[in-house]
C-alpha cells in the first residue's frame, strides 16, 4: 500500500519522524460550497481560529511550550462556527436577504392576491399562463366552460405560486437555522481524523487522502451539472424580458432565480456531499482495516477492535447529526415539491385549456421543473443507499477477519461480535423525523401521491364541468 508524503520533522539521529496533519482537510472540501451560499445570502457559518494548541502526535494531548520535544507539533486549531460579530459578510447577507423577501412579498401581492402594488408589472403573471376566455357559462372552447377555466387559474396562480414561493422561504430558514448543527457536524471530522490517526498511525495519511480524493472528484462532477442545469434554465426565463426591455420584470426574475435554483442546488450539493463524505469514511475505515488486519494476523488486540468500533461509532453519529440538521427541511422540500409536482402534471394534463400563445414555452417550462424536482430527490436516494451499502461491506469485512478459534482470541471475537450486534440492531438509513426514508421506495411513494392528488384534481375539475350547449 503506497503512503503520501507526510509532514516530517528532524529526529536526534537525523532521521525523519512522520508528524501527522492536524487541520480538518475533510471539512474544508466544504468550505467551496459555503462560499457559494454565503455569496447568495444563505450561509453564517464561519472559520474561527482560536490560537495555537501544542499537540503530543501520540497521546493527541495539550503539552506547555516548556514540553515540546521531538515528538511534539504546534497546530492551528480551526473550528467552523456562526456569527460572532458584525461583519462585512454579516452585513451583507442581511441586505441580500432584505432584497429576496421584498422581493417574494411583492410576488405574493401582486401575483397570489391580484393586488397592483410597487411593481405593477408584475400584476402581468396573473395572466402567466395565458388560459382560454369562454364567453358564457353556456359556451365551451375546447371542452372547457368558464368554472373550469377559473379553477385552472386558482389552482395555478393562487395554489402554485403560494407553494413556490413558501419553499423558497423554508429552504433559506431551515438553511440559516441548522446552520450551527452543520458547522458542528464539519467540526466532528476532525475528531474522526484524530481518531483515525490514532488507532492506524501510518495508514491514516493514505486514508484521509482518498477521502478528500473522493469528496472533491464527486463535488467537482456535480459543480459542473448544476452550473449547466442553472444556465439552461436561466436562458428561456429572461429571454421574452430581455428582448421587450422589462428591466423591473427581469430584476425580479434574477433575484428569483438566485432565490429557487443557485441556492437550492448549493442546498442539495451540500447534502450529497455530506452523504458522500459519510459513505466514503466507511469505505476508508473498510479498507484501512483489511490492511491492518492482513498484517497483524492472528496478534489483533481486542483493544485494537475496539478503537475501530470507536471510529465506526463516529460515523454512525454524523449520519444522526446530520439527520437531524437536514429533517425539517428535507421533508418540507418533498411535501411541497410533491404539490407543485401534481400541479404542473394536472395543467399539462389540460394543456388544451392553455391559449396557444405562450403554450410551448409554458408546457416545456412546467417539464422542465417537473423532471428537476423528480432528479433532484433521485440523486439524494442514490447517494443515501450508497452509505448503507458501504455500512454492510463494511460489516462483512469485520465478519471475515480471522482471529483464531483459541482461548486468546476470545475478547478479540467480542469485541467484533459487539461492533456487528450494534451496526445490525439499527443499521444506517437517511430517514427525517422517522417519517421518510431516502430510499427507491420513497420515490415510488411520491409517484403514487402525485397519481392520487392527480385523480382527486381532475375529478374536482370533472364536477364543475356541467353542461356545455355549444361546443367549439
Amino acid at each position: 500500500m503506497s503512503f503520501m508524503k507526510a509532514p516530517k520533522t528532524k529526529g536526534t539521529m537525523g532521521k525523519p519522524k512522520y508528524v501527522a496533519p492536524h487541520n480538518n482537510k475533510i471539512a474544508e472540501e466544504f468550505w467551496s460550497i459555503l462560499t457559494w451560499l454565503k455569496f447568495l445570502g444563505n450561509c453564517p457559518i464561519v472559520k474561527q481560529k482560536r490560537g495555537h494548541k501544542n499537540i503530543d502526535v501520540h497521546t493527541h494531548n495539550v503539552v506547555a511550550d516548556v514540553e515540546i520535544g521531538l515528538k511534539k507539533v504546534q497546530e492551528d486549531e480551526v473550528n467552523f462556527g456562526i456569527y460572532t460579530k458584525i461583519t462585512f459578510e454579516a452585513i451583507w447577507h442581511v441586505i441580500l436577504n432584505a432584497v429576496f423577501i421584498t422581493m417574494g412579498v411583492l410576488f405574493t401581492i401582486n401575483v397570489v392576491f391580484a393586488n397592483k402594488f410597487f411593481t405593477e408589472s408584475l400584476y402581468m403573471y396573473v395572466d402567466f399562463p395565458k388560459f382560454i376566455q369562454p364567453q358564457n357559462q353556456s359556451l365551451c372552447l375546447e371542452g372547457y366552460n368558464v368554472n373550469q377555466i377559473k379553477f385552472l387559474k386558482i389552482v395555478f396562480v393562487k395554489i402554485a405560486n403560494t407553494c413556490f414561493e413558501l419553499l423558497v422561504f423554508l429552504e433559506f430558514a431551515f438553511s440559516l437555522g441548522s446552520a450551527k448543527s452543520f458547522a458542528k457536524f464539519l467540526n466532528n471530522w476532525g475528531i474522526f481524523m484524530k481518531k483515525f490517526e490514532k488507532e492506524f498511525c501510518r495508514l491514516h495519511f493514505d486514508a484521509v487522502f482518498m477521502i478528500t480524493v473522493h469528496i472533491r472528484r464527486f463535488k467537482k462532477i456535480l459543480f459542473i451539472i448544476y452550473a449547466i442545469v442553472s444556465v439552461l434554465l436561466f436562458i428561456p426565463f429572461n429571454f421574452s424580458n430581455i428582448y421587450q426591455r422589462k428591466w423591473d420584470n427581469m430584476t425580479f426574475t434574477v433575484v428569483s432565480f438566485l432565490q429557487f435554483i443557485p441556492r437550492s442546488l448549493m442546498e442539495d450539493l451540500k447534502a450529497l456531499v455530506s452523504y458522500k463524505t459519510l459513505e466514503v469514511s466507511y469505505l476508508e475505515v473498510g479498507n484501512t482495516i483489511s490492511a491492518r488486519a492482513e498484517k497483524e494476523g492472528l496478534n489483533i488486540q481486542a483493544s485494537t477492535i475496539k478503537g475501530w468500533g470507536d471510529l465506526i461509532e463516529i460515523i454512525r453519529n454524523q449520519s444522526n447529526l446530520l439527520q437531524e440538521t437536514q429533517s425539517s427541511a428535507q421533508l418540507s422540500l418533498i411535501g411541497i415539491s410533491t404539490i407543485l409536482s401534481t400541479i404542473y402534471i394536472f395543467l399539462a394534463v389540460n394543456y388544451k385549456a392553455i391559449d396557444e400563445d405562450g403554450k410551448t414555452f409554458f408546457l416545456l417550462l412546467v417539464l422542465g421543473i417537473l423532471i428537476f424536482s423528480l432528479v433532484r430527490l433521485y440523486f439524494k436516494i442514490v447517494a443515501a443507499e450508497k452509505i448503507t451499502m458501504q455500512e454492510e461491506a463494511l460489516c462483512l469485512i469485520l465478519a471475515n477477519i480471522n482471529i483464531g478459534n483459541d482461548f486468546a482470541g476470545i475478547p478479540a471475537q467480542l469485541q467484533v461480535s459487539r461492533i456487528l450486534t450494534r451496526i445490525q440492531q439499527k443499521p444506517i438509513k437517511i430517514s427525517f423525523s422517522n417519517y421518510v426514508t431516502l430510499n427507491k421506495k420513497l420515490l415510488l411513494s411520491v409517484l403514487g401521491q402525485i397519481l392520487t392528488y392527480l385523480i382527486v384534481l381532475m375529478q374536482i375539475l370533472s364536477s364543475i364541468g356541467g353542461q356545455c350547449t355549444n361546443v367549439i
